[in-house]
């Protein structure tokens, strides 16, 4: 959804510019992170990385809400597409968020 900005404001070095790329790239950190934590495991030696992991997925998300809710204050990005992508990154972070108390239970100490 955001690609198209992305690839207009590429070459600009402006505020607008790195907020569009921030956007763009922190819902990505996520799904990385995640799939990164979820490569260290479940068992008690790798437990405590895994919530690591997933905190660092939620930064990411909550880097492209803000990120988002600028570029809609400034009005780079049309409001009606960023009233579209806020609530499913509020998802992510929903998610994110019940993923990490899920793991903090299955912790031994």
């Amino acid at each position: 959804a955001l690609k198209p900005w992305s690839e207009m404001r590429a070459d600009e070095e402006d505020e607008a510019g790195e907020k569009v790329g921030e956007a763009f790239i922190g819902i990505q950190i996520s799904a990385a992170k995640l799939a990164g934590g979820h490569g260290m495991g479940y068992d008690d030696e790798s437990i405590c990385g895994n919530i690591v992991c997933c905190k660092k997925g939620l930064a990411g998300a909550e880097q492209t809400e803000q990120a988002l809710a600028w570029l809609r204050e400034e009005g780079t990005l049309p409001k009606e597409k960023v009233d579209l992508l806020l609530p499913e990154v509020k998802k992510v972070q929903e998610a994110i968020r019940a993923r990490i108390e899920e793991l903090r239970k299955r912790v031994w100490w």
